[in-house]
């Protein structure tokens, strides 16, 4: 017959005696735990929606940049259309037949 101290030789008797002393120490254990992880949890939580709250912050402002950044590109290139179609010279049709150039340019 078996002793004693030959059924803690064995992995299961190990593991079942690990588990009945978890089970046995965990209405002591889980309160002062739950306890102790409560303000953790809670700072946790806290600085979470510190962060979600400065990157909604951080991408409001990067939305602005690239909205001013769109709109000072479109400006520049209504600018430059403007100034094109000052430097270009005038199109046939507006050109009274006195005025009209001996050679016709490309309106390119």
């Amino acid at each position: 017959m078996a002793s004693f101290k030959d059924l803690f030789k064995s992995d299961v008797a190990k593991g079942v005696a690990i588990g009945i002393g978890i089970v046995a120490l965990s209405p002591v254990v889980v309160p002062v735990v739950a306890k102790l992880s409560r303000p953790t949890a809670r700072a946790a939580a806290r600085y979470g929606n510190v962060l979600y709250d400065k990157g909604l912050e951080t991408f409001a402002e990067m939305g602005e940049i690239l909205e001013d950044f769109a709109a000072e590109v479109r400006a520049e290139f209504v600018q430059a259309r403007q100034q094109a179609a000052e430097a270009a010279p005038p199109s046939p049709a507006s050109v009274s037949p006195t005025q009209a150039p001996a050679t016709i340019p490309d309106p390119d």
